[in-house]
């Protein structure tokens, strides 16, 4: 209740925020040359318990059986996860991985696999919130922010030989962004930001060690 209570408050600030394009400043590596071809995979179920959600369904029928007329269930379940920020954060992992680590083009060596290890999300800083509130939002005009919203990440990478063996696996530290909801310096989306900079950052961890791993692990992938 308290979110819905929330969101509906920060609706007054959704004109006048700065804008925030997902793709700006993206992670960078020096790799002399890049891995061979792999597959990439992104473990969607995993970032979806951070920025998504999973709708399960099943279907019935009904048919007629010698005049008798019976329900049938048919045991069919499809997950589907939706969520603005995983798509981004989907997105920003295929650019990365192509345009810093792998081959795009190639005889394919195995496999990477990105995993959310974990993630945490809170929006905080509600004294501004009843503030805001019962002054009118009248200060929120001048500046003052509404509330805020932290997500901390951990990210993992999992490199597979063709056999499915694992050969490397990297494990980003935890990072932590911190957004604001705000008038003109802020943002309309915090949670939305927080998790694609969060994410950012562990990616840019995670090139980091590659590039300091390359020469072994160009070999495992390799053979």
């Amino acid at each position: 209740m308290k979110k819905i209570i929330f969101i509906l408050i920060t609706t007054f600030f959704m004109v006048g925020c700065r804008s925030y394009n997902a793709f700006d400043h993206l992670p960078n590596a020096n790799l002399q040359k890049k891995l061979p071809t792999i597959d990439l995979e992104f473990d969607s179920e995993s970032f979806a318990t951070l920025t998504g959600f999973s709708t399960n369904t099943i279907s019935g029928t009904t048919y007629s059986l010698s005049g008798i007329s019976t329900l049938g269930i048919f045991a069919g379940q499809s997950k589907s996860y939706t969520s603005k920020s995983l798509n981004d954060i989907k997105s920003i992992y295929n650019q990365n991985m192509y345009k810093n680590i792998v081959s795009k083009y190639g005889t394919k060596k195995g496999k990477v696999v990105c995993r959310l290890v974990t993630g945490n999300e809170k929006l905080s800083d509600w004294g501004m919130t009843v503030l805001s509130g019962v002054t009118l939002f009248i200060p929120n005009l001048l500046g003052l922010p509404i509330a805020s919203c932290t997500t901390e990440m951990v990210v993992e990478l999992n490199f597979y030989n063709l056999k499915n063996e694992l050969i490397a696996s990297y494990q980003s530290d935890n990072y932590r962004v911190k957004k604001w909801y705000a008038l003109y310096w802020g943002h309309s989306d915090p949670s939305g930001i927080s998790k694609t900079e969060a994410f950012k950052l562990c990616i840019a961890d995670l090139n980091k060690q590659i590039e300091n791993h390359y020469y072994i692990l160009n070999e495992l992938l390799d053979e």
